[in-house]
């Protein structure tokens, strides 16, 4: 059953009890903060954060409990609602919500100065008469960013039965998409824009047909280079350890 309407308005998120900027309204009425729903749906479910990262979240019917009342409901209707940031705005002031959304900003800068970089494949079963029945996409994205603010080319190796086995993407999304029948070992050269002073890094995924696919997460820091700096910078690549 679910809860009744508040009367007052609800200003602070109930878990992280941090002034609300980005309301999200549950299906029980209770709101959380977006970053507090979120952490919910990645606690939860495993196979989210995977398929966030590649936009394909909106396929999981995936349901989660309110953490107020434990009503349980669909992910996907749990939804932003702007006249309810409004309403919070109201009432804490235009200086006080401002200030909020200074603080945050703040800090999603300082997550991208040490940001991760991820790399690993999304995997689907279809329906086909061939024996290549596996369809998988392979990804380099960042967690708390956008990726092509950091990354300016990523050079795929593929298996040597691919036609092409050598591929390279020069603009976000850094991504491909196959059909096979069997796993193996992609290996990617990830190289960033010049203002960030970061050598080419390689890395190594092993394919994975398990569940939704795989991942793996690698910390990076981010400082940006003074523009005299920039003509010393290494070209090598540097070697990153594969998952295991």
């Amino acid at each position: 059953m679910s809860c009744h309407s508040q009367r007052s308005i609800q200003t602070h998120c109930p878990i992280c009890l941090n002034i609300i900027t980005k309301a999200i309204q549950l299906p029980c009425s209770h709101v959380l903060c977006d970053k507090c729903i979120s952490t919910l749906k990645k606690l939860e479910h495993k196979d989210y954060i995977l398929l966030e990262l590649t936009g394909d979240n909106d396929s999981l019917d995936l349901t989660s409990c309110c953490p107020m009342c434990r009503y349980e409901f669909p992910l996907s209707e749990a939804r932003h609602n702007p006249e309810y940031d409004e309403k919070i705005r109201a009432t804490i002031g235009e200086e006080a919500f401002a200030q909020e959304v200074e603080e945050m900003r703040q800090e999603q800068t300082e997550l991208e100065q040490h940001n991760v970089l991820v790399v690993g494949n999304v995997y689907k079963k279809i329906a086909t008469d061939s024996r290549n029945s596996n369809k998988w996409t392979f990804f380099v994205k960042m967690l708390n960013a956008n990726v092509e603010d950091y990354v300016k080319r990523v050079d795929i190796l593929l298996h040597p039965t691919f036609r092409p086995s050598r591929i390279s993407r020069t603009r976000a999304p850094f991504k491909i998409v196959r059909l096979g029948w069997g796993t193996f070992t992609i290996v990617c050269t990830v190289y960033f824009h010049d203002k960030w002073g970061m050598a080419p890094k390689r890395f190594e995924h092993r394919l994975s047909f398990s569940g939704c696919g795989s991942f793996a997460e690698y910390p990076l820091e981010f400082k940006a280079r003074r523009d005299e700096d920039l003509g010393s910078m290494s070209g090598g690549v540097s070697q990153s350890a594969s998952p295991q």
